[in-house]
């Protein structure tokens, strides 16, 4: 889970909202230093998980500079407006 959060909210995210039962880490602005709208916040999630130029992490924002800077960093990133962007999305479909 990539985001562009602070210590409190992405700690709230993680736990209150028991987001740490659906994926196996939260990666966050504060934590990385980076903001989401800056390549080197891709760049260290890319470097700590060790995502090569053959992975393509799937990625949803509402804004489409922060989707831009995710795929200049080889992320599947798409634009989200609605929850049937998420579920019409080809790695998606049928799983949701």
């Amino acid at each position: 889970l990539a985001t562009g959060q602070e210590h409190k909210r992405a700690h709230h995210l993680w736990h209150g909202l028991g987001l740490k039962d659906h994926f196996r880490e939260i990666y966050y602005s504060a934590r990385l230093r980076e903001l989401k709208s800056d390549r080197a916040f891709y760049d260290k999630i890319n470097a700590a998980l060790g995502i090569g130029a053959d992975d393509r992490p799937l990625f949803f924002d509402d804004s489409p500079s922060v989707v831009a800077c995710a795929r200049e960093a080889g992320w599947d990133a798409s634009l989200f407006d609605t929850v049937d962007d998420v579920r019409g999305h080809p790695r998606l479909r049928g799983l949701l």
